[in-house]
């Protein structure tokens, strides 16, 4: 997980949309056949590693389509489930992570030291019919449990096709 870039960031985002001139208004982003809502503070970016990002002042969304194809020399494609996905990614990044199913959603958390500063990840796991997604919502730790509520809400807002 790419901990410097992360840092970079979400200080770039907060210099670019800390304006607070606009009302916050729900906006949905889509790429490829996802879509999440969000607010229109957030700003859509590319991210090497990742299939899009988007940023705010207090939180990051990294994203990362993957392909059924790329599993098949495991053992893994369309019939695996959303918990074998979400091992799967764990073991592969070895991370230690609180496996979290919240609502209906797959996922997992962990936090992360970057250039002195604590991020919480907060990652959800979806299924389209040709690909996984992995949605990483990342924030200050500090500004975690203000955020939780917001990024549980943004995770369910996720549709894939």
């Amino acid at each position: 997980m790419k901990k410097i870039w992360l840092a970079v960031l979400l200080a770039a985002s907060l210099l670019l949309t800390s304006c607070a001139l606009f009302p916050v208004e729900q906006k949905d982003f889509t790429k490829g056949d996802m879509t999440i809502t969000l607010t229109n503070r957030f700003i859509e970016r590319q991210q090497e590693g990742y299939t899009v990002c988007y940023d705010s002042a207090s939180m990051g969304v990294f994203a990362l389509r993957e392909e059924f194809g790329l599993f098949e020399e495991v053992g893994y494609g369309a019939e695996t489930s959303l918990a074998d996905y979400r091992d799967l990614v764990l073991q592969a990044n070895e991370v230690e992570a609180e496996p979290i199913g919240e609502d209906g959603l797959v996922g997992f958390r962990f936090t992360a030291q970057s250039d002195g500063q604590s991020y919480t990840f907060s990652a959800y796991v979806y299924k389209s019919t040709e690909a996984f997604w992995l949605l990483q919502f990342v924030t200050r730790t500090e500004d975690f449990s203000a955020l939780q509520n917001l990024i549980l809400s943004y995770a369910k807002s996720v549709t894939v096709s």
